[in-house]
């Protein structure tokens, strides 16, 4: 089954996501365990995040998460330079 999160901001704003699968002590196992940008798929396949140009949206397939996952935590990040 996929999920599919789309946000509107205002303008052309499309802020980079980033995916972080936790396990029971809420931490990451290692930096496998972070989706984003430049790491843009799990080892799984369970969490995509696009690559540069693309709609800012994270696809889930939970049924391909690791056993040991007991959350996923999304978010988006917005900074200015």
């Amino acid at each position: 089954m996929h999920r599919r999160a789309a946000h509107s901001l205002p303008g052309h704003i499309n802020p980079p996501g980033h995916v972080f699968l936790l396990g029971e002590d809420g931490k990451v196992s290692g930096d496998q365990d972070l989706i984003f940008f430049s790491n843009p798929e799990s080892e799984t396949g369970c969490v995509k995040v696009p690559v540069s140009g693309e709609t800012p949206l994270v696809l889930l397939e939970l049924g391909r998460a690791p056993a040991w996952t007991k959350k996923i935590t999304v978010c988006y990040s917005i900074c200015s330079v």
